[in-house]
């Protein structure tokens, strides 16, 4: 069924993936080295694992000589004190903080800090290793040969897990409206070009792997909610939920959107409810002897190494709530949602975020009015579909809210990379923003709606290539 679908493609679909991948190669080229979040941390995760052919520990791996001598080949610390985009963009940080991160750097690389703090740098050891052990697969050939051989292996397989969400997104949203093209046009649209995601797709992390499940996750799932579970659907939703944990722990909100669908979709599955308890059953056992080493080592299922970055913490004695109001949180995530392009930021300029928020807020009221008349017009299955989405957005938003506050209380500093988090819902994000613009600009024709959306993120993806992400690297 799958292959029909996928042989039965509208032209302009394959021209959105055909579009993808000739940005993905861009991005991929012309990002340098390390450059994007903690790209450093996540190929020593993966050099670790073909050295030592075993699971590291955490708090027990040292960056290893290959890479901390690359830091200075690749002009790490200079992309962060020589152009340093907060000055030239306005960002959010004080240069006290800029100024103590890059010395901390410094010191790291030279050598000059204990060895425990430079233990510390590799946190993201952290992290279940599914991800860390196909990179591993993917380089062994070339271990011994330049590391820019494996860099950029390693980010053209992220490029095609970004090419998998774009093609999910399709087949997913199209399952939802069968008899209107429109909404799935525009959320893939919204994926293909949307510069941040290409750019974090296009990195050495985790990110790609556990966007590419969760977007098959999420096929799978409207699949079964409209036609009904069987054996074979559910024993997929399990591999793919135990394979999703063992690319990164959040994945466990999964559990949550299948419990939540079987209970607001109970009068489609009442005869087989049995089957999404499998589903659950079969994720825990692929997961299962992973976490229980985690138990066995750390004493809880997902360990979290932090370390603090400044003398003092601001943030160690304020409560959550404080937290997202009087921090710069709440900035940062929206930032870096639409871009946030390296490790130290090149971004749009204020007026981008400005204009992309109003868009936003005007969007969430317009898909409120249409929620209000699926209600009314009683189209049950979308109206259960999207609610369960919505939910599932903020639920995931202020997820990434309280890590992000349990960091900073021992780190004292906000993190930066946030909103990327939210990519696992990035095209139902696109439909949620299609819709709504349709409905608040009474849009009668879908494709109105959709010409805006894509006009809109494909001005917003060439500012991103030529007018942020090439000067600040190359002019």
């Amino acid at each position: 069924m799958l292959n029909k679908k996928i042989k039965g493609l509208p032209i302009f679909i394959w021209l959105l993936l055909a579009i993808f991948l000739a940005r993905a190669f861009i991005y991929t080229s012309f990002i340098p080295p390390w450059q994007g979040p903690d790209e450093p941390q996540h190929y020593d995760y993966i050099h670790y694992l073909q050295t030592e052919k075993n699971l590291p520990v955490l708090g027990e791996v040292v960056f290893c000589d290959k890479v901390r001598s690359s830091l200075s080949k690749f002009y790490f610390n200079e992309y962060a004190r020589e152009k340093n985009p907060y000055t030239r963009h306005g960002g959010l940080d004080t240069k006290e903080k800029i100024i103590t991160q890059i010395s901390h750097l410094d010191k790291v690389k030279n050598g000059e800090e204990s060895k425990e703090n430079i233990k510390q740098r590799n946190q993201i050891i952290q992290h279940p290793p599914l991800y860390y052990l196909a990179g591993a697969v993917l380089t062994w050939p070339f271990k011994n040969g330049s590391l820019l051989n494996s860099i950029y292996i390693l980010r053209l397989f992220g490029a095609l897990l970004g090419f998998g969400v774009v093609l999910l997104t399709y087949l997913t949203v199209a399952l939802i409206y069968e008899r209107n093209q429109y909404p799935a046009y525009a959320a893939t649209a919204f994926v293909a070009l949307n510069p941040m995601f290409t750019h974090v797709t296009t990195l050495v992390n985790n990110d790609t792997l556990t966007n590419f499940f969760f977007a098959l996750f999420l096929f799978l799932l409207v699949r079964s909610l409209k036609y009904g579970f069987n054996i074979r659907r559910a024993l997929s939703i399990g591999l793919v939920i135990g394979a999703g944990l063992l690319t990164k722990v959040f994945f466990g909100l999964a559990f949550i959107l299948l419990v939540l669908a079987a209970i607001i979709f109970r009068s489609r599955i009442v005869s087989d409810y049995k089957l999404p308890l499998l589903s659950l059953g079969l994720g825990v056992l692929v997961s299962g002897a992973y976490y229980g080493r985690n138990l066995m080592l750390y004493k809880t299922l997902q360990p979290v190494f932090k370390f603090r970055m400044l003398d003092v913490s601001s943030y160690a004695n304020m409560s959550f709530t404080k937290f997202l109001l009087e921090s710069n949180f709440s900035q940062k995530f929206i930032i870096s949602f639409w871009s946030n392009f390296g490790w130290i930021k090149p971004r749009f300029t204020g007026i981008y975020y400005r204009i992309l928020m109003v868009i936003v807020i005007f969007a969430l009221m317009g898909l409120a009015v249409y929620l209000v008349n699926l209600a009314r017009k009683k189209e049950t299955f979308e109206l259960k579909i999207l609610s369960l989405f919505l939910f599932s957005i903020a639920l995931l938003a202020i997820a990434i809210a309280f890590n992000s506050y349990r960091g900073a209380q021992v780190t004292g500093v906000v993190e930066g990379v946030q909103g990327r988090y939210l990519f696992s819902f990035i095209g139902v994000i696109g439909l949620i923003i299609y819709l709504g613009i349709k409905r608040i600009l009474s849009f009668d024709k879908g494709y109105l709606a959709f010409a805006a959306l894509a006009f809109g993120m494909i001005l917003l993806d060439l500012s991103a290539i030529f007018y942020y992400i090439l000067p600040f690297y190359y002019f």
